[in-house]
């Protein structure tokens, strides 16, 4: 048997916020998906930094595209941010089986009982909430617990809403400190199944810049130093979402040989041209309203601090 989820305790205000997502919570998934949409449309017409940020980042990232193009990869996108935020209240709230319902990949995990550990990388596409959810369920009782690296988020009254909802399904989230990171590697030695962001800002000391979309980006040398040190597999896995109501589809992928370079430099630039590859299949999926490159080398200007912009 699962052994109880742990209960991480509320404030007054997150119990308050709790009592509304659970009332949002008892919409079908389709309604909450075709809320999102609609908010997504009418974001056009009003002055919002989803819409300024997924502009900026995609006119960055596809200078290939015509205008045109570009205008109608920043309206599909800003439109899935929107489902991305409403459809969590369901993942969130909702029973852990009624999202892994959702799922109709069987074989879509590999199988892992002769592999030292796994790492699984879940980059910000679709709706990046399902992986842990559906992996709990996929792999128990072999595997009954999943090790995360975690960020608070800026606005504290979620953090603990979404380390309640996390932990229910027997995941362990640790910080990322230095604590937290230890803790993985302790986690794969121990043949345990780790999932990781790998595609967010690793501070202002755990990341290399590397070429992602050609731009210069801070990125994380914590996959490339896990992948070295713990010998384990790397998987990039993620779930983009079907038509409205129409429940996910996960993926899952090796990684490519170069993350497992002895040069941590050269694995992290192998570990930003698989998130690529990836990205450029789902780009309308993707986390566009991120300010993944916030961070330039060399003092270079920020473009999100343009004035211009």
């Amino acid at each position: 048997m699962r052994s109880p989820p742990k209960r991480t305790p509320l404030t007054l205000s997150q119990h308050l916020l709790w009592a509304v997502l659970r009332v949002f919570a008892l919409l079908p998934l389709s309604w909450l998906q075709r809320l999102g949409q609609l908010l997504g449309l009418l974001s056009r017409f009003v002055p919002n930094e989803v819409r300024r940020v997924t502009k900026i980042n995609i006119t960055h990232c596809f200078p290939e595209l015509s205008p045109e193009q570009q205008r109608r990869l920043v309206h599909k996108s800003i439109q899935h941010t929107f489902i991305s935020g409403l459809e969590m209240i369901a993942i969130w709230m909702k029973p852990p089986s009624f999202t892994f319902k959702q799922i109709n990949c069987p074989g879509c995990l590999p199988p892992l009982p002769d592999i030292q550990g796994a790492l699984f990388l879940v980059p910000h596409i679709g709706a990046w909430e399902v992986f842990p959810l559906f992996a709990c369920q996929y792999y128990y009782p072999d595997y009954p617990e999943i090790i995360s690296l975690y960020r608070p988020p800026k606005q504290a009254i979620l953090e603990g809403i979404i380390r309640r909802t996390r932990e229910r399904i027997s995941m362990t989230m640790v910080p990322t400190t230095q604590a937290g990171v230890k803790a993985l590697y302790k986690g794969l030695d121990q043949g345990k199944v780790v999932a990781i962001l790998p595609d967010q800002d690793p501070g202002q000391s755990g990341g290399v810049f590397a070429p992602f979309f050609g731009i210069d980006t801070w990125t994380m040398t914590l996959v490339a130093r896990l992948a070295k040190k713990a010998n384990t597999k790397v998987y990039f896995t993620f779930a983009t979402r079907n038509a409205i109501g129409k429940g996910y589809a996960i993926h899952t992928q090796p990684a490519s040989e170069g993350i497992y370079q002895e040069d941590i430099k050269q694995a992290t630039i192998a570990l930003n041209k698989d998130i690529e590859a990836i990205v450029r299949q789902f780009p309308e999926q993707y986390q566009w309203s991120y300010k993944r490159f916030k961070r330039q080398p060399d003092g270079k200007s920020n473009f999100y601090d343009a004035v211009n912009n």
